[in-house]
């Protein structure tokens, strides 16, 4: 079968309209976040802020993603060192709730994977990285708060506390 352009953009457009349209039905949220937290391996402190739309797909099923910055002050536990980094988090993925959508207290566990931007500068060097970022963890949403524990890229474990619109 040969599509020409324009019918090829005219069925991309209907399929999007479709999608949008079926989203509306469907729960998007977004939940600002901030956290702080600790290093698994190094010591040091972190400083949180992001934030997470979601979209439900299924009762127990949704896609979640994050944009996040994590500051970093931390003290190498072999080397000595200190320092500073930052990061950044572009992720995406599937979020897994325990309860029904009707109940007022949701336990979940996420998964989320994509790009990561690191910066440290310490005593010794300085890097900029471009790499991949993960966060996962689990969390309770009661009403439109959120708090959980998040173990993010490059080293972090972070208590987070949210509210969702």
């Amino acid at each position: 079968m040969n599509f020409s352009r324009s019918r090829i953009v005219v069925i991309i457009f209907l399929v999007l309209v479709g999608t949008f349209a079926n989203a509306q039905e469907n729960q998007f949220s977004i939940t600002p976040t901030v956290g702080v937290g600790t290093m698994f391996v190094d010591g040091g402190t972190n400083l949180y802020i992001g934030v997470n739309p979601s979209l439900s797909l299924l009762p127990y099923l949704a896609v979640e993603g994050q944009l996040s910055y994590t500051y970093t002050k931390f003290s190498g536990f072999l080397t000595g060192e200190e320092g500073v980094s930052n990061a950044v988090n572009v992720l995406v993925g599937p979020r897994l709730y325990f309860t029904s959508q009707d109940k007022k207290v949701r336990p979940y566990i996420n998964f989320l994977a994509g790009g990561m931007y690191f910066h440290g500068r310490s005593d010794i060097n300085e890097t900029s990285e471009f790499s991949l970022g993960i966060s996962t963890g689990p969390f309770i949403k009661i009403n439109q708060f959120t708090v959980g524990i998040s173990f993010d890229a490059p080293q972090n474990r972070i208590l987070k506390v949210g509210y969702t619109f």
